[in-house]
């Protein structure tokens, strides 16, 4: 009996390392309760692009991703919510300006994240189709006033038919995107197509399409820039940490 439930045991955590989930799943978090910033709240993020439902896909990313790093993040339409009936403000670009006292007394958090994004599109061609998306984002503690941590990047994927007209395009667009030095481009996937400039635009905005119509635009652009742009973001102290004692 003891031996079947070894083997058992070997045989589950053997299933799990093998369907990629990962061990890491499994582990305890790591949080810093010498951390300050016990609750949050995400603000509108302020929108630089023509898409209309963008920011809010990257805020609701955002939140994922703040919760996972161990911080209390007050609900989105608590903030919505308290922001337009105190404030009449509904838009990230009315708030850059408020001081972070008063946001802390009206949302009752200690810290505030802004955010603007900067792109947020799909282009399709044929001979060269690109999905981007860039951002910068800022955590601001409202006690003192000052940033806590800021980041920024943008992640495109790409793909060309080769050749002379394919390879020219991408050039071009690379040379462009590297001009912006405070918010860097970082490819997520650079790819050259075996099929030619008809084919490639049919496939590339059939794919778009689906993206649109099943929620998904974008997705692992998007994931992976909120994944990157986190990666130095300082733990919180515990998402147990908001019914603590407050400050």
């Amino acid at each position: 009996m003891k031996r079947s439930i070894v083997y058992m045991a070997v045989f589950i955590f053997s299933s799990i390392l093998i369907s990629g989930c990962g061990f890491d799943r499994f582990m305890p978090k790591p949080s810093d309760p010498s951390n300050p910033i016990k609750r949050i709240a995400i603000l509108p993020i302020q929108n630089d692009t023509t898409d209309i439902e963008g920011p809010d896909y990257v805020r609701n990313k955002l939140v994922d991703a703040f919760q996972d790093r161990q911080y209390n993040v007050k609900p989105v339409a608590d903030v919505d919510r308290l922001l337009r009936d105190k404030m009449g403000a509904t838009l990230g670009g009315q708030l850059t300006s408020v001081k972070p006292k008063i946001l802390k007394d009206i949302l009752d958090v200690e810290g505030v994240v802004f955010g603007t994004l900067m792109d947020f599109d799909e282009t399709t061609t044929g001979v060269y189709n690109v999905r981007k998306v860039r951002g910068k984002f800022k955590l601001v503690n409202c006690l003192n006033g000052e940033t806590f941590w800021e980041n920024g990047i943008g992640i495109k994927s790409q793909d060309s038919t080769g050749g002379i007209a394919g390879k020219a395009t991408t050039f071009a667009a690379e040379i462009k995107d590297s001009e912006d030095k405070d918010v860097p481009w970082e490819i997520l996937k650079d790819e050259t197509l075996g099929y030619g400039i008809a084919e490639n635009f049919a496939r590339s905005l059939g794919k778009k399409l689906f993206s649109k119509v099943t929620d998904s635009h974008l997705e692992k652009e998007t994931g992976e820039m909120v994944k990157r742009i986190t990666g130095n973001l300082p733990y919180g102290p515990g998402t147990s940490a908001a019914s603590a004692k407050r400050d």
